[in-house]
């Protein structure tokens, strides 16, 4: 038996199949479209959830779990036989989910632990990989926090939108109004800070000087050949993410691609139609290569 079972959220947008494999409980968000709400990854896919996007004028809205929710995953791991759960969340910049899940925790007979991930989307899931994988290997929750703390400190989340207009108009990334410009194919460089938050970073004309300066950020972080393990995420553009990781190469990094996946619906409504993110850290603070 493991030391301690996993419990995240629906934003880490690992695909329902990644979840079972890695023996992963999952607590899902909602997104609202008029007066229909889905369960992110339960109710609804990306790919639905993008046509309904596309189609629908009315932007779409996201909701965090209730402390019920997080409360039924954590009993019914309990009744399974766990004794230690560790839970992985959406940083609090962007979500309150991390508060439902400290709340769901009151009356569980069990160690249950909140980590603040303080990323989202293909970083979330890279730290659930992390964690799965130290599980499985027989670590405790406290090497996991500790190494968790480490990893969380290195990992690069970096996004290029289409469009600012969601992460504006939903309130998630104020400071990116003054970046905003539908005119000359300009893109804002969006990262995640040392908080979590979404903050504006850089603004290029087009994809190609946008992903530019996404190189240019991992290579001043971690060296000009270093050598990343990453993650992709994209909205309807994967020849994007594929361009991306072409750049990344063609400038001297080593790129292994975790995956390329879609950007699930509670982010997506945020970000919009086409972006494309990534999310990269060197390989040595990885657990496998430890």
């Amino acid at each position: 038996m493991h030391d301690f079972e996993i419990v995240t959220d629906s934003t880490c947008d690992l695909p329902p199949e990644t979840i079972s494999e890695l023996g992963v409980t999952m607590v899902p968000l909602s997104v609202t479209f008029g007066t229909t709400t889905y369960l992110d990854q339960v109710d609804i896919t990306p790919e639905r959830f993008y046509d309904l996007m596309e189609s629908t004028p009315e932007l779409p809205h996201s909701s965090q779990p209730s402390p019920e929710a997080f409360s039924d995953a954590y009993h019914d791991l309990v009744d399974a036989g766990a004794r230690r759960i560790l839970v992985l969340t959406i940083n609090q910049e962007l979500s309150g989910t991390v508060n439902s899940a400290r709340l769901g925790a009151d009356g569980v007979d069990a160690d249950v632990v909140v980590y603040d991930t303080h990323v989202a989307a293909m970083s979330h899931g890279m730290m659930v990989r992390e964690a799965a994988a130290m599980r499985d290997a027989g670590e405790t929750i406290e090497a996991v926090v500790a190494h968790l703390d480490i990893y969380r400190a290195h990992i690069q989340s970096l996004f290029v939108p289409q469009t600012l207009e969601n992460l504006i108009k939903n309130g998630r990334c104020t400071r990116a109004a003054g970046f905003a410009s539908s005119l000359l194919d300009i893109k804002v460089q969006l990262a995640l800070d040392e908080n979590g938050a979404i903050v504006p970073v850089h603004k290029a004309k087009g994809m190609h000087r946008a992903f530019s300066y996404i190189v240019k950020a991992i290579q001043e972080a971690d060296g000009a050949d270093a050598h990343v393990v990453a993650t992709f995420h994209q909205v309807r553009n994967r020849p994007g993410c594929e361009r991306l990781l072409e750049q990344m190469r063609k400038a001297g990094l080593t790129v292994d691609v975790l995956a390329t996946t879609d950007l699930g619906p509670v982010i997506a409504t945020h970000t919009g139609i086409g972006l494309v993110a990534v999310g990269a850290i060197p390989i040595e603070y990885t657990y496998g290569a430890r």
